[in-house]
């Protein structure tokens, strides 16, 4: 976490990041989906099915493709 502010009533805000790391995977994830090759997305979800933005994406696509 790191603070980005301290108000002058003495709350103050903060801002979680994750790992470099972490960011790399989700980018990496984020530019599959956008590539629209479905062998991208299925390569990243059982690489990295254990993250849970990637749990929740597979779920919003197969909810799609039953309508």
């Amino acid at each position: 976490m790191r603070l980005i502010e301290t108000a002058s009533n003495g709350v103050q805000y903060f801002v979680f990041e994750h790992s470099k790391s972490y960011q790399k995977i989700q980018f990496e994830f984020l530019d599959s989906v956008e590539s629209l090759n479905p062998q991208n997305i299925v390569v990243h979800s059982t690489v990295y099915a254990f993250l849970l933005f990637v749990i929740i994406f597979l779920i919003s696509a197969l909810r799609i493709a039953e309508y």
